[in-house]
């Protein structure tokens, strides 16, 4: 049944009401309903976009990675001189296709991310391939090759930071090891919020802490600091930043305009704070996520 406006009186609106409704208007985005809706959606379509995304990043003064683009792994693999590097999708937001790379002696390499070791360039493009094809709504064929940050703790695959950022505060910030090729029993979650105080487990089917493995980095505050600063310039009621922490402080990795495709589900209280937090960015930049789908709009349209 359609999402319906709540009624003068009834309780705040969830985070995963809200979720949802942006997944609709996402996936309808030349349908968005108003200017300040389609303002809106047309930001986060552009940010969205990796290369774009990192350029737009850059220019607030935000950090990012070193990439290239390429137009398959072949190529990629071809020209990249990096001894360690990370090959990726060009699109989409998942850890599928994510290869973290070290060359070994005879042409071959080791990724830390699969756990698995590749012979040669037409090895790991093939495996990326065979990947590709299982998750087509993931990954694209065009890949980024990207200079391998130093996590600030020394893992090789880099900590997660997802930062949850509104256009009123960052109530949540999420860290997350989890290498693919690890069971997900073994991989660790902590919670965070502004001010770096530990929240417990307030995601729903999500690993613990385990063996409390994981603490604060330094940097958390620049971390928060940035993302913050990202969504405001971007003037967005809410966007998941995404970021890593190193030695010489935050770095940003990627936007995910829809977390988990709308699938993820917190514990009811911290579901109220992020539904309460993203409420009042939608009151104060005057967007009503219950509006009704408009007519659509042609390609190309702008904001206006």
């Amino acid at each position: 049944m359609p999402q319906t406006a709540p009624a003068a009186g009834d309780s705040p609106v969830s985070y995963k009401t809200l979720l949802l409704r942006r997944k609709l208007y996402w996936q309808n985005r030349r349908r968005a309903p108003g200017a300040a809706m389609f303002a809106e959606m047309k930001m986060l379509e552009q940010i969205n976009r990796k290369i774009s995304g990192y350029d737009w990043v850059r220019a607030q003064g935000v950090p990012t990675v070193d990439y290239t683009l390429h137009p398959d792994p072949e190529t990629a693999l071809e020209e990249t001189t990096l001894d360690r590097f990370v090959l990726k999708p060009a699109g989409g937001h998942s850890s599928q296709g994510v290869y973290v790379l070290t060359r070994t002696p005879g042409g071959g390499y080791d990724c830390a991310m699969t756990g698995r070791h590749y012979a040669n360039d037409a090895e790991l493009a093939a495996h990326y391939e065979h990947k590709r094809e299982l998750q087509t709504d993931q990954m694209t064929r065009q890949v980024i090759v990207e200079t391998l940050i130093e996590d600030s703790f020394g893992h090789a695959v880099p900590l997660d930071y997802k930062v949850y950022a509104f256009a009123s505060g960052t109530p949540l910030i999420m860290q997350r090891h989890a290498p693919m090729h690890q069971p997900r029993h073994d991989w660790a979650f902590e919670f965070y919020d502004a001010e770096g105080r530990v929240l417990g487990p307030v995601r729903q089917r999500t690993p613990p802490n385990r063996d409390n493995m994981l603490r604060a980095p330094d940097c958390l505050g620049e971390i928060v600091e940035a993302s913050a600063r990202l969504v405001r310039a971007a003037g967005v009621s809410f966007v998941r930043v995404d970021m890593y922490a190193t030695p010489q402080g935050p770095v940003f990795g990627e936007f995910t305009p829809v977390p988990n495709n709308a699938m993820e589900s917190f514990e009811p209280e911290m579901d109220a704070v992020l539904g309460q937090a993203w409420t009042e960015s939608l009151e104060a930049l005057g967007l009503d996520y219950f509006a009704p789908l408009g007519k659509r709009r042609p390609v190309g349209a702008t904001p206006g």
